[in-house]
């Protein structure tokens, strides 16, 4: 039960870092095209 529980945790951290990830790298290029053209 542990185990599942820390397998599921860390999954769950991989996929809300991937999501984070990506809304900063949206961010990003749209803050850039909007500077930049």
């Amino acid at each position: 039960m542990k185990m599942t529980t820390c397998c599921s945790k860390s999954k769950h951290t991989i996929w809300l870092s991937l999501v984070i990830a990506t809304f900063i790298g949206c961010g990003t290029l749209m803050y850039l095209s909007y500077h930049y053209t």
